[in-house]
């Protein structure tokens, strides 16, 4: 009889700690699918993320070129105008974007708006692209990836 009490509560002993390793061992697994999933999600994103980072580095030297060029009346910064222009062309192939940008550049070509409305239109483009990655973000729980999407999008 004592041999079977000590058989039982060698089993219970032994049941416990097990379950409980059992249990850590499930939290983790399904820690680790979840970062998994989060990491092929960002990967497939990856590309497309790569290319609105260039191209919103492109828009920003455009956006600063052609304040110069408006500030100087057309007589300064076109040379190196053209050469951004068809680098952000380029990025805007590789995305298939709309051509919301073509409306701006006439406007600052034939200098029919202000240096602060150019300023303000190439801001309000270059934030409409950082959507994407604020929309990015939010699927990923990793914080130090989400810090670094967000503090890019800061950047504008």
């Amino acid at each position: 009889m004592k041999s079977d009490n000590i058989m039982s509560d060698l089993r219970i002993l032994t049941f416990i700690p097990i379950t409980i390793v059992g249990i850590i061992f499930l939290f983790f697994l399904f820690s680790s699918i979840q970062q998994f999933q989060e990491l092929q999600t960002l990967q497939k994103n990856n590309s497309k993320i790569e290319k609105i980072s260039i191209l919103v580095m492109h828009l920003q030297q455009e956006r600063g070129l052609s304040s110069g060029y408006l500030g100087s009346k057309g007589t300064k910064f076109s040379t190196q105008l053209a050469k951004v222009k068809k680098k952000v062309d380029n990025d805007y192939k590789k995305l298939k974007l709309n051509q919301e940008l073509l409306k701006i550049r006439n406007k600052v070509i034939d200098l029919h708006i202000s240096t602060i409305k150019s300023f303000l239109s190439y801001t309000k483009l270059i934030q409409n692209l950082q959507v994407y990655y604020i929309s990015t973000a939010k699927h990923i729980s990793d914080l130090h990836l989400v810090k670094q999407l967000q503090a890019y999008t800061n950047l504008s």
